[in-house]
């Protein structure tokens, strides 16, 4: 279901966008190795994929037609695929602007702990999961192109982050791009909160919600450290 309410088969953007894709559509856009494999075996694994040509010359017909149709020059995607992201930053066929959102770890903590995560795991999560895509970008011939933001300074600032995000993209920025409730967005995937998108600001909740035994864990195990080596203010 389309954010603006909509199945994708019906909705103005996605409707007829399957035209001149082939029959795998959606799927065909990512490669389809599996995180673990990729974490396992390193970024270098995936040049030996069969699928290589064939995943990016989706992806770009994808795009293409996006593009068109949507009549930009700049497309979002906010899919989170390291192996998609890595098939099409080899290729060199398009311009990519990777950014990493970081967020402060005893937030994690709390809204792993709120799924019922032990708070002792979900902040080795957090550690992993940050130190393995730090990693990644270091195996990559111009990691430096890479954007690092904090969801802490982006809620506190958001005009200013954007332009920053503005200006490493290469377009102006305008102040109605921080008016994107008043207007029909087309996601495809995300959490419910893509339908009905609050304001942004910041959310100080693990703040009531940490336990003092939790906070104290955090700090015993490097937690202030890692915030700062991971970009979070």
């Amino acid at each position: 279901l389309c954010s603006c309410g909509l199945p994708m088969s019906q909705c103005e953007l996605w409707g007829d966008l399957d035209n001149g894709l082939d029959d795998s559509w959606p799927y065909g856009v990512s490669p389809g190795l599996p995180f673990r494999s990729l974490r396992r075996a390193g970024a270098e694994a995936l040049v030996h994929d069969p699928n290589w040509a064939r995943t990016v010359a989706r992806n770009l017909t994808l795009y293409r037609a996006l593009s068109e149709k949507a009549g930009v020059d700049v497309i979002v995607d906010a899919s989170k695929d390291l192996s998609r992201f890595y098939y099409l930053y080899r290729s060199g066929r398009v311009r990519l602007v990777p950014i990493y959102l970081v967020r402060d770890g005893r937030a994690y903590m709390d809204s792993m702990k709120r799924r019922g995560m032990p708070s002792w795991r979900a902040f080795l999560r957090w550690t992993r999961l940050n130190e393995w895509v730090i990693r990644f970008i270091k195996s990559l011939n111009g990691g430096d192109r890479i954007l690092t933001l904090s969801y802490e300074s982006f809620v506190s600032d958001p005009e200013g982050t954007l332009k920053s995000v503005c200006e490493r993209i290469g377009v102006a920025y305008e102040p109605a791009m921080l008016n994107y409730r008043d207007v029909v967005a087309h996601n495809i995937a995300g959490t419910r909160t893509r339908f009905d998108p609050g304001p942004i600001k910041p959310h100080h909740g693990w703040r009531d919600r940490l336990s003092r035994r939790d906070r104290l864990l955090f700090s015993a195990l490097g937690g202030k450290w890692l915030n700062r080596r991971y970009g979070v203010r």
